[in-house]
C-alpha cells in the first residue's frame, strides 16, 4: 500500500510541473469567414506548445475527447460550455501522458510540437451543415469538418510550421479517439497538400 501511495504522490508532483499549452483562438478570417465555428458561432481554437531541439519539426496532434450531443436540446446546453463555445475556453490547458512537457513522463514526445485539437462542434469534427439550426431558440452551427480544416490551415502557416513537419502523430482520447479514426486519411491528405 505504501508503494502505491508513493507512486501516486510522484505522479502528482510530476504533473504539477507539466508546462501547460497555450490557447490560440482563430481569427474571424481563419474561422467565421470560412464558416468554421463552434456550436454557438464563436471562432474555434486549439492549444499548442512549440517543439524544440530534435522535436522542432515533429508534431503530436491530439484530438480532445468530450462525447457527443445527440439532440438539438443537448447541443444547445453544450453550446453554453467549453465543449460548444470558445468563449468558455481556458487560456491554457495542461494534459499529461503523451502531451506532457517533461521527458521523465513523456520521453518520446516531450520536445515535439504538441497540439490539443479542442473540438467544440459536438460531433468529433464531423458536421458540415450550411444551415443554422434554431429549433431551441439558440442558433446552432454543426460545422466540425470546417473547424478541423481551419485549424489545420492555421497550423500549417509559417507562424506555427506544421507544413514543415517531418513526423506527425495523430492521437486522441474518447470521442477524440474516434476523431483520429474518422479523420486520419483526411488529415494525411491535407498535410501532403501543405
Amino acid at each position: 500500500m505504501l508503494n502505491l501511495a508513493l507512486q501516486f504522490l510522484s505522479f502528482r508532483t510530476s504533473f504539477a510541473q507539466n508546462v501547460p499549452l497555450d490557447l490560440v483562438l482563430l481569427t474571424d478570417a481563419q474561422g467565421k469567414e470560412k464558416g468554421a465555428v463552434c456550436l454557438d458561432g464563436s471562432n474555434p481554437g486549439f492549444y499548442i506548445t512549440k517543439g524544440s531541439g530534435s522535436g522542432a519539426n515533429k508534431w503530436v496532434l491530439y484530438f480532445k475527447g468530450g462525447g457527443w450531443c445527440y439532440t438539438e436540446e443537448r447541443c444547445a446546453q453544450r453550446a453554453k460550455t467549453d465543449l460548444g463555445s470558445s468563449t468558455k475556453f481556458a487560456k491554457t490547458f495542461a494534459f499529461s501522458g503523451i502531451m506532457d512537457s517533461q521527458a521523465s513522463v513523456n520521453p518520446t514526445f516531450a520536445n515535439y510540437n504538441r497540439v490539443v485539437m479542442y473540438y467544440c462542434d459536438g460531433a468529433s469534427f464531423s458536421g458540415n451543415a450550411d444551415a443554422i439550426s434554431n429549433t431551441t431558440g439558440l442558433p446552432l452551427h454543426f460545422r466540425g469538418k470546417r473547424v478541423l480544416n481551419a485549424m489545420l490551415d492555421t497550423l500549417m502557416t509559417t507562424a506555427h510550421g506544421l507544413a514543415d513537419a517531418t513526423d506527425v502523430l495523430l492521437s486522441g482520447g474518447s470521442a477524440g479517439g474516434l476523431s483520429t479514426f474518422l479523420h486520419a486519411d483526411h488529415g494525411h491528405s491535407r498535410l501532403l497538400q501543405g
